[in-house]
């Protein structure tokens, strides 16, 4: 739709999904409105968006939103499979009421897009579900999640090869397979992607159909919903390797599996995770294959392999903290703290 002007409604553009695809009801999905405009008086809201059936993918581009004031808000996006894009928009409401913001994105939607101009209130959303809704004005600020990576250890440090016989090797922060189920080793230095990651090379016994590498524990802060995870992987069987979450409905949901013929693939996805059990992040490995660098950020973003970044909020480390040596003095008498010199 081009230049579509539209003034004084109710609502000035309805998008709305009314069931679900298993009871063979609608999709709205995949609409283009550029340029056009939405103004005058609008009673309930300039946009709707909703479901419960699929209602994704409908962009709204270079289109001015202006009604003085609006009950709902300007834009009002509900229902988990609805999305929105909004593209140098420009969004304005001189008699908005300040409680009542500019652009609502509730009811577990995620995905959205917003880029434009905004004025006079805020925008209402769960920012780490939809980081790219963004909005910096003096009336309100959206949220970027945090790039540190959850994972512990995602360079594999610290690995120690079974002790004997019938023994498990040790990978701190990660559970690896019984003996029975197959070994794990490290793969030589030159195999790395990544200055210091360690690659794992994993062998499954002749009688093991799979094994399961997970971490051994994840803290799931209780703000986020949406989550990206993933690692690369090498193997020369088609198929060695997919990555299984939680998802929103509590059910597993499966990656593509590796289809790299031999060489790297990041194996992973994205999406929300059951909020009862988190995302439970496991690596299914069904031949045998090399694996380092696995990433899992919070939020709905890409992962970042490679990177495992100290935080100031507290950290876990695993291998040398430093290789410098300094003198120092044993902590106070009351303390269980040494103080390490700035230099």
């Amino acid at each position: 739709f081009y230049d579509v002007r539209i003034r004084h409604a109710k609502v000035g553009i309805r998008l709305s999904a009314e069931h679900n695809m298993q009871n063979y009801g609608s999709f709205v999905n995949t609409n283009h409105f550029r340029g056009g405009a939405i103004s005058g008086r609008v009673e309930e809201a300039g946009i709707v968006a909703e479901g419960p059936g699929p209602c994704n993918d409908n962009l709204f581009e270079g289109m001015t939103i202006e009604p003085p004031k609006t009950k709902r808000g300007h834009v009002v996006v509900t229902g988990s499979t609805t999305q929105v894009r909004l593209i140098n928009v420009r969004l304005e409401g001189t008699d908005q009421d300040p409680t009542v913001p500019m652009v609502d994105i509730g009811g577990e939607s995620y995905g959205n897009v917003l880029d434009g101009i905004i004025g006079h209130t805020f925008v209402r959303a769960d920012f780490n579900m939809n980081p790219r809704v963004v909005a910096l004005t003096h009336k309100g600020t959206s949220v970027a999640p945090h790039q540190s990576d959850a994972f512990h250890n995602s360079a594999f440090h610290g690995f120690r090869p079974p002790e004997g016989p019938g023994d498990a090797a040790v990978l701190p922060g990660w559970t690896l397979p019984d003996p029975e189920e197959g070994t794990c080793a490290l793969s030589p230095a030159a195999a790395e992607l990544y200055p210091d990651h360690r690659v794992l090379h994993v062998t499954l016994a002749p009688s093991t159909t799979h094994l399961k590498i997970s971490p051994s524990s994840l803290l799931v802060p209780a703000v986020h919903k949406t989550c990206s995870f993933g690692a690369y992987v090498r193997s020369a069987s088609p198929g060695a390797v997919v990555a299984t979450m939680r998802s929103a409905g509590g059910g597993k949901v499966s990656s593509s599996p590796y289809v790299g013929a031999g060489e790297w693939q990041f194996m992973g996805q994205s999406g929300p995770f059951d909020p009862n059990t988190g995302p439970q992040p496991t690596f299914y490995v069904y031949a045998d294959a090399e694996i380092t660098a696995p990433s899992f950020l919070f939020g709905s973003v890409p992962p970042t392999p490679g990177a495992e970044l100290l935080s100031a909020s507290g950290a876990k480390m695993t291998g040398t903290l430093s290789l410098g040596t300094a003198t120092v003095a044993p902590p106070p008498p009351g303390s269980t703290y040494w103080e390490l010199p700035p230099e």
